[in-house]
C-alpha cells in the first residue's frame, strides 16, 4: 500500500520526508516522549495462512506480556470512550487485544527472543496506513462487546463477528457505526429540550441555607409563581427552574412484618450511617487573650448535612466558624485590583466587631486581634489633609506590594464526618391505616402510596457527626466482617490508601444527642444477612420470607436527598454547594405529584414506551438471585413510578425522532445512551459511601436486590450516570470513533504515569460484518474463509449474559421494532427476551439436572452397585470401578458441547494454516477443563498460553484456576491437521520436560527478571499441552487407559514444579515423575503422613484439577468426620485378594505398587513371581520407581523392607527373557512404553 509517497517494509525506518508526511499529524508528544514507531506506517512480514507449513508467527513464539500487563492495568482505571458508551459484562482490555492480533498476524522473526520485543515495538504504529494486515480475515465468534471488533478495525483487518444476544450485537453495532458526532449531538440536544421541561418540576427542592429557587418564564424573562408540576405536562416547556436540584433520592426498603395481626413495617438498616465525606476546613489557629483557649477561626462553616444537629466529638479541635461572606473575603484576600483589594480590607475591618466567629467559643471574649492586625497593617497608616476649603480629609496608606494572603496564617486539615438518622424514624410505623393496607410498592395505588409517604414524614431526623476515632484492633474486624457481607455491593474499588484508613477510623459505638438519646453507630434493624427485626412486635424474620408473604415488592420511602445548590456553590460553600437534608414535605408531595402522574398517563400517551412483560424464570432472576420472591415480578417493578415517567418520556421522544430527520445509526447512538441510563436509574442502584456517589445497578453481575437504594436525577450537570452523563458518554465515545487515541505509559523519570498519544488510525463505517446468530451455525458467512479467529469465549457458570441482557432488552425492543420494519435485523428483538436456551454457558435452569441417582456417581458406589449391575447386566463391576451409566450434569456438560461445536464450526472456516486464539478467566478448575476438553473435541491443538493480568491480586506460583489468581490467559491454537498418534504418557513426559527446559531458558533470556515465575509456569504449561493436544486422545497410561485433559494437566502442573523448584522439596524426596499424574499428587501431599485435615486437603488441591473426591474415589483415602485418612497398604491388599476380585482392579501404577507391596509382606499368602507370571497382570513401567521411592522415604520399616523386596522381584522378572511358550505379544502399551526405553 502507498500513501503520500512510500511505505516501508519488513521494519525498515521511513525517511524524515516520509515521517514527516505520513505521522506528523498523528503523533502528540508528551513532555517530549512519545512511544516507539507511534503513527508510523512500517510495513510488518504476514504470512500466507492458507499454507500449513507457513512460519511462525510472533504469537506462537514470544507474547510481550510485562509492557501489556502494565499497560492494561492502566487502561483498567482509565479506559477508551467507546467501551464506556453502553454496558456489555466482563470486556477484557483493548490493548490485550491490539497486541494480540498484532502478534497472531505477524511473522516471528528468526530469532525467537525478538519475537515480544517485534510486537511491542510496532504496538503503535498506524497498521492500518501501512496496509500489510488489509487482506486478512478475522472472525471473532463470541464478540460481546465489541473490543476484538473495534481493535482489529483500527488496524486494518477484515472484520466479522458473532454474537447470539441481540443486545451485545447492538452496543458492537454502535461502537462501529462512525455516526457524525454533531448529529449525534444535535438529537441529544433536541430530545433534552423536550423532556427536561417536562420531568424537571419533579426534582426541584430546597436549600437549608435559605437560598430559594425560581421559576422563570422562558419568553419573557420574567419570574413567575408558577409550579409547572401542577399543570398540564404540554403547557411545561415555557418555564425554566433555576435554583436547588436533586442530585439523588435516597430511598429505604421496610421489611412488612409476617406476625400475625402485626402488619408493622421497619426500615431494612444495618447501621443508622447514611453517608460519611471527608472535607477541607480552612482556618487560622487562634489563643483567646482572655482566658488562653486555643482554637480554630474556621473560615465558613463546613458541613454535609447544614441545619441539621450537630455533634463534635470530644478529640476534635476546638473551633469556631465565621460567617461565609467574612470567609469568602479573606479566601479571596489577595485577587484583583489595588482598589478591590483596599475595599476587601475594609470591608474585612468593619466586620469584625460583629463577627461571631472571632469570638472565644469558651469566655466568648474576641479573639480575631490577630487578624485585625494584619488588616490593619495592610491598610496602611491614618493620613489626614486639608483641601482648599480647609476641610479636613483621611485616608490610608495602602501599599498593595504587602498584602499577601499568607500572612494571615490560614491553614488546612481534613474534617470527617458521618451522616446518621434519628433511631425514631428507624422503629417503623403500621403498613395499615384504619385497616386498609398502605402504598409504597410497585403498582400500589397512589393515593395509598401517598398517604405512607407522609406518614413517614414523621420522626424524620438527621444527626452530623464531625469527628472520628481509631477503631480498637476487635472493632476492626467486625468492620471487616461487615463489608464482607456487602462485598458484592461494590460496583468499584476505592483505592488501597483510602480503604486501609476507612478500616482503622470510625465512629465511636454510641454517640449521645444534646437531648440525650443515644444512637448506636453499629446497630440498625439487621441482626444478620437477609435478616431484619420487627421494631413493633420484636419478631425475627427472613427479610425475602416476609417479602413473599406480602406478595409484593418491600415498602420503600424516600428519606435522605443529596442535592447542589447554585448559590451555595457561588458563594463559595465548602463541598461545592451539595448539600445532604431530610426529606422534607414539599419533597414528598412532589413524589406524591410524580405518582399521580404516572397512574394518569402510563395507560394513555405513554401506553407504548414501557415494557410489560414478566421476568422470566432463569438462572440469575430466580434460582440465584430470587427476585420474584421479592415481589419483582415484571421489570417495570425494577422502577419506582417518577422513574417510570421520566424513562417512556425520554423513550417517546426517541422513539418518535423523525427518521426523515434523524439518520438510523444518530438515533441508535441516543438509544445506547438510553441503555447506559437504564442501569444508572433504577431501584437497584445503591450509595457507595466510600466514594460518595451512586454506584449503578449491575455492577456486579447479579440481580441482588438491595435494602437502600439511590434515585438518580435525569438533566443535572451533577450526578453519576444521570441522562446528562449518559448523552457525555455517548458522544465522547463517537468522537472517539473519528478520532481515536491510545494510553502510552511515561518513563519513570514523568511526574504523570501515561499520557494518550494519537495513532491515526480511525475506524472505518465499513469495517466489520455484524451478525446475531449462534456460532454453531456460521452458514450465513457462506464458506468465507478466515486467516484468524480471536475471540473471549463465555465464562461457564459465571456470567450469565441472557438474564442480564434482557434488563435492557425489554426496553431497548421498543423502537427497534419500529425503526427495522422491513429489514432483516428485525427478527432480532421479536421474542419477548434474548436467547437463553442455546445459549453457552453453564444454566441449570435451561438444562436442569434429571439423571438419576445411580447416573451421578464417576465411581460405583456401595449405595447403587445392585441397580448398576442390574441396568448394565455386568455381574463382575465392583465397588470404585468407573460407573458405565454416570452421566455429567446436563448443564455443564451442554456448555462442553456448545463451546465444541462452535469450535469446530469456525474451524470448518479457518485457513489450514490459520490461528485461533482467545481469552479466559475462571476461578473454577472444572470451567477451565471444559474449554480444554471442548478445544481438543473440536480438532484443535494448544501451542502457546500467556497470562494478561486483569487486576492485581496474583498468588506466587499459583496454579491454573486458583481463587488468589486473578488474570486472563491467552490461548494459542492451530488446527489439527492429521489424525493423533498413540503415545505413552513416558513418552509424553519426556518430550515435557525437555521442551519446557527449553523454552524456560529462552524465556528468561528473552524477558530477563521482567518475568514471574507465575507466568513462567502459564507459559511453559501451555507449550506442555501442545504435545498432549497434538496427540489428545491417543496418550496411555495403560492398556486402554487413555489420559484425560485433568490427569494429563496435573502431570504437568508437577513436572513444572520439579523444573522450577529444583531436585528435592524442603529435604523431602520428590516422588518419582515417572508416575501416573494422579498417583504422583497423592504421593506428593501424602508424603509422611497418615492423615490431614479435610480443610488442608482442600488447600493443598486447590488448582490442580484434582478433589478430594476424585481421590477418594480411587480407594486411597477415607474421610472420617473433619480428617481425611489415608488407607494403609495392608487394608488395600485385602481388598484387592478378595474372593472373586481378580487382578484387574489393579489399574493404576500406585493401585499396582501397593498390591506388590502387601504381596512383599511376610504372611501375606501371595507369591509374588506367580503374580507376575500371571497373563492378566500387566505391570506398568511406573511401578518399579513408585516401589523404590517407597523403599527409600517411608517411614514405616516394614512397609521399606516389603517395597525393596517387591522392586527386587519386579526387577529380576524384567530381566528375566521370555521363553517358549511363555512368550505372547506385546500390547499397545507396551510397544509405546518400550519405545522411550
Amino acid at each position: 500500500m502507498v500513501s503520500n509517497g512510500k511505505i516501508d517494509l519488513f521494519g525498515v525506518e521511513p525517511t524524515p520526508a516520509d515521517e514527516k508526511s505520513a505521522g506528523k499529524k498523528a503523533r502528540k508528544k508528551a513532555n517530549g516522549y512519545e512511544p516507539p514507531n507511534l503513527g508510523k506506517a512500517i510495513r510488518l512480514p504476514v504470512p500466507d495462512f492458507s499454507d500449513p507449513d507457513r512460519p511462525p508467527v510472533c504469537l506462537e513464539v514470544d507474547f510481550p506480556i510485562a509492557p501489556i500487563n502494565a499497560l492494561s492495568n492502566l487502561e483498567g482505571n482509565a479506559g477508551k470512550p467507546i467501551y464506556q458508551m453502553s454496558k456489555w459484562w466482563a470486556r477484557r482490555r483493548s490493548s490485550v487485544f491490539r497486541s494480540l492480533l498484532i502478534a497472531a498476524a505477524t511473522e516471528a522473526p528468526g530469532d525467537p527472543s525478538q519475537a515480544a520485543k517485534r510486537v511491542w515495538d510496532h504496538y503503535y504504529c498506524n497498521h492500518q496506513k501501512a496496509g500489510h494486515f488489509r487482506k486478512l480475515r478475522v472472525l471473532d465468534i463470541f464478540m460481546g462487546g465489541g473490543t476484538t471488533l473495534v481493535e482489529g478495525a483500527r488496524l486494518g483487518f477484515q472484520m466479522a463477528g458473532v454474537d447470539l444476544n441481540p443486545v451485545a450485537w447492538f452496543v458492537t453495532k454502535n461502537e462501529l457505526a462512525c455516526s457524525d458526532p454533531a448529529q449525534v449531538k444535535a438529537l441529544f440536544e433536541d430530545i433534552e429540550a423536550k423532556v427536561k421541561p417536562l420531568v424537571q418540576p419533579f426534582y426541584t427542592t430546597t436549600c437549608p441555607r435559605g437560598h430559594t429557587g425560581r421559576w422563570v418564564d422562558r419568553e419573557t424573562g420574567k419570574v413567575v409563581n408558577v409550579d409547572p408540576a401542577e399543570i398540564s405536562p404540554d403547557q411545561r416547556g415555557r418555564y425554566r427552574w433555576e435554583g436547588p436540584e436533586i442530585i439523588y433520592t435516597f430511598w429505604a426498603k421496610h421489611g412488612p412484618c409476617n406476625a400475625r395481626g402485626c402488619h408493622h413495617r421497619t426500615p431494612i438498616f444495618r447501621s443508622p450511617v447514611i453517608a460519611e465525606k471527608k472535607l477541607t476546613a480552612y482556618f487560622i489557629p487562634s489563643t483567646c487573650p482572655s482566658c488562653g483557649h486555643e482554637f480554630n477561626i474556621e473560615l465558613g462553616e463546613t458541613r454535609m448535612a447544614p441545619g441539621v444537629e450537630r455533634v463534635v466529638l470530644d478529640n476534635e479541635p476546638s473551633f469556631t466558624e465565621t460567617s461565609q461572606e467574612f470567609a469568602q473575603l479573606l479566601k479571596d484576600y489577595s485577587k484583583g485590583s489595588k482598589e478591590e483589594k483596599q475595599k476587601r480590607i475594609n470591608q474585612l475591618l468593619e466586620r469584625l466587631g460583629t463577627e461571631a466567629g472571632l469570638c472565644c467559643p469558651k469566655c466568648g471574649s474576641f479573639a480575631g486581634g490577630k487578624i485585625k492586625k494584619v488588616l490593619e497593617n495592610h491598610r496602611g497608616e491614618r493620613r489626614e489633609w486639608k483641601d482648599q476649603t480647609g476641610k479636613i480629609h483621611c485616608d490610608y496608606d495602602f501599599k498593595v506590594g504587602i498584602v499577601k494572603k499568607k500572612d494571615l496564617g490560614i491553614e488546612s486539615r481534613h474534617v470527617y464526618m458521618y451522616l446518621l438518622i434519628h433511631p425514631q424514624w428507624l422503629e417503623g410505623t403500621s403498613g395499615l391505616d384504619d385497616g386498609v393496607e398502605l402504598g409504597g410498592y410497585a403498582g400500589a395505588d397512589p393515593e395509598m402510596t401517598a398517604r405512607w409517604f407522609e406518614g413517614r414524614l414523621e420522626g424524620m431526623r438527621f444527626v452530623e457527626v464531625r469527628g472520628r476515632i481509631r477503631l480498637a484492633d476487635e472493632e476492626i474486624a467486625e468492620e471487616d466482617e461487615e463489608e464482607a457481607g456487602e462485598s458484592e455491593e461494590g460496583a468499584e474499588e476505592e483505592d488501597a490508601g483510602s480503604a486501609a484508613d476507612r478500616k482503622k477510623f470510625g465512629l465511636p459505638r454510641e454517640i449521645v444527642l444534646a437531648d440525650g438519646t443515644r444512637i448506636q453507630t453499629r446497630t440498625g434493624t439487621v441482626p444478620q444477612d437477609g435478616w431484619f427485626t420487627c421494631s413493633h412486635c420484636g419478631k425475627k424474620q427472613s427479610a425475602s420470607a416476609s417479602t413473599a408473604q406480602f406478595r409484593n415488592t418491600q415498602p420503600v420511602s424516600a428519606y435522605a436527598l443529596q442535592c447542589h445548590c447554585p448559590q451555595c456553590d457561588s458563594e463559595g460553600y465548602s463541598y461545592n454547594g451539595r448539600y445532604f437534608k431530610p426529606i422534607e414535605p414539599g419533597d414528598v408531595k412532589r413524589l406524591i405529584m410524580a405518582e399521580r402522574e404516572w397512574t394518569d398517563r402510563k395507560e394513555t400517551d405513554l401506553t407504548d414506551y414501557w415494557p410489560r412483560q414478566e421476568i422470566p424464570i432463569g438462572e440469575r432472576t430466580t434460582k440465584r438471585d430470587s427476585i420474584q420472591e421479592w415481589g419483582y415480578t415484571h421489570w417495570w417493578k425494577m422502577f419506582n413510578s417518577r422513574q417510570l415517567l421520566v424513562h417512556t418520556q425520554l423513550m417517546r421522544a426517541i422513539t418518535e425522532a423523525p427518521d426523515g430527520q434523524w439518520p438510523l445509526d444518530v438515533r441508535e447512538q441516543v438509544l445506547g445512551a438510553f441503555q447506559q441510563y437504564l442501569r444508572n436509574q433504577n431501584m437497584f442502584c445503591f450509595w457507595d459511601i466510600s466514594r460518595d456517589c451512586m454506584a449503578p445497578h449491575l455492577s456486579n453481575a447479579n440481580y441482588h436486590p438491595k435494602a437502600l437504594v439511590i434515585e438518580n436525577c435525569v438533566c443535572n450537570q451533577l450526578g453519576r450516570g444521570n441522562w446528562q452523563s449518559a448523552q457525555a458518554a455517548t458522544l465522547e465515545g463517537v468522537r472517539w470513533e473519528n478520532e481515536p487515541w491510545e494510553a502510552a505509559l511515561l518513563p519513570e523519570t514523568e511526574k504523570a504515569k501515561s499520557t494518550r498519544v494519537e495513532i491515526g488510525d480511525t475506524i472505518s463505517p465499513a469495517a466489520a460484518d455484524l451478525f446475531c446468530n449462534s456460532s454453531t451455525d456460521l452458514s450465513m458467512l457462506n464458506g468465507t474463509t478466515f486467516d484468524l479467529i480471536i475471540t473471549d469465549p463465555p465464562f461457564g457458570n459465571n456470567l450469565f449474559y441472557a438474564d442480564l441482557a434482557d434488563f435492557f432488552y425489554v426496553w431497548m425492543r421498543l423502537p427497534l421494532l419500529k425503526w427495522y420494519r422491513g429489514m432483516p435485523e428485525r427478527k432480532y428483538f421479536e421474542p419477548e427476551r434474548t436467547p437463553h436456551a442455546v445459549e453457552a454457558v453453564d444454566n441449570t435452569v435451561e438444562h436442569p439436572d434429571d439423571r438419576e441417582d445411580y447416573e451421578r456417581e464417576r465411581f460405583v458406589t456401595n449405595g447403587i452397585l445392585a441397580t448398576v449391575r442390574a441396568l448394565t447386566g455386568n455381574k463382575e463391576l465392583g465397588e470404585k470401578d468407573p460407573n458405565p451409566l454416570y452421566r455429567p450434569e446436563p448443564a455443564s456438560d451442554f456448555y462442553q458441547q456448545t463451546l465444541t461445536a462452535c469450535w469446530a464450526e469456525a474451524g470448518r472456516l479457518l485457513k489450514p494454516g490459520g490461528l485461533m486464539a482467545f481469552t479466559f478467566h475462571h476461578s473454577q478448575d472444572d470451567t477451565w477443563l471444559a474449554v480444554l476438553s471442548s478445544l481438543f473435541n473440536a480438532g484443535y491443538m494448544l501451542v502457546a498460553t500467556y497470562p494478561i493480568r486483569s487486576d492485581e491480586r496474583k498468588g506466587e506460583r499459583a496454579q491454573f484456576g486458583s481463587q488468589s489468581i486473578e488474570y486472563d490467559i491467552i490461548h494459542v491454537c492451530r488446527k489439527r491437521l492429521e489424525e493423533p498418534k498413540a503415545v505413552s504418557w513416558a513418552r509424553m513426559r519426556r518430550w515435557v520436560k525437555d521442551e519446557a527446559a527449553r523454552l524456560k531458558e529462552l524465556l528468561e533470556h528473552s524477558h530477563g527478571k521482567e518475568l514471574p515465575e507465575s507466568d513462567l509456569l502459564v507459559i511453559l504449561r501451555g507449550k506442555a499441552l501442545e504435545f498432549y493436544s497434538r496427540h489428545y486422545g491417543q496418550v496411555f497410561t495403560g492398556d486402554g487407559q487413555v489420559l484425560g485433559v485433568r490427569d494429563a494437566l496435573l502431570g504437568i502442573n508437577l513436572l513444572l514444579d520439579d523444573l522450577l523448584a529444583g531436585k528435592d522439596e524442603n529435604g523431602k524426596r520428590r516422588p518419582p515423575d515417572a508416575a501416573e499424574p494422579a498417583s504422583r499428587l497423592f504421593l506428593r501431599v501424602f508424603q509422611s503422613r497418615r492423615s490431614m485435615a479435610r480443610d488442608e486437603l482442600h488447600k493443598t488441591l486447590r488448582g490442580t484439577g484434582v478433589s478430594q473426591g476424585d481421590i477418594e474415589a480411587r480407594g486411597w483415602i477415607r474421610v472420617v468426620g473433619t480428617s481425611v485418612n489415608v488407607i494403609p497398604i495392608e487394608e488395600r491388599f485385602q481388598y484387592f485378594t478378595a474372593p472373586g476380585r481378580n487382578r484387574k482392579v489393579l489399574k493404576t501404577d500406585l493401585d499396582q505398587a501397593h498390591f506388590l507391596i502387601g504381596a512383599a509382606t511376610p504372611g501375606s499368602g501371595v507369591d509374588v513371581s506367580d503374580e507376575l507370571n500371571r497373563a492378566t497382570f500387566q505391570i506398568k513401567r511406573s511401578v518399579d520407581p513408585i516401589l523404590d521411592w517407597y523403599a527409600q522415604t517411608d517411614p514405616d520399616t516394614g512397609i521399606q523392607r516389603a517395597a525393596k523386596l517387591a522392586l527386587d522381584l519386579v526387577s529380576h522378572w524384567r530381566a528375566k527373557p521370555e521363553k517358549g511358550p511363555a512368550f505372547r505379544q506385546m500390547t499397545l502399551f507396551e510397544q509405546l512404553e518400550a519405545e522411550v526405553e
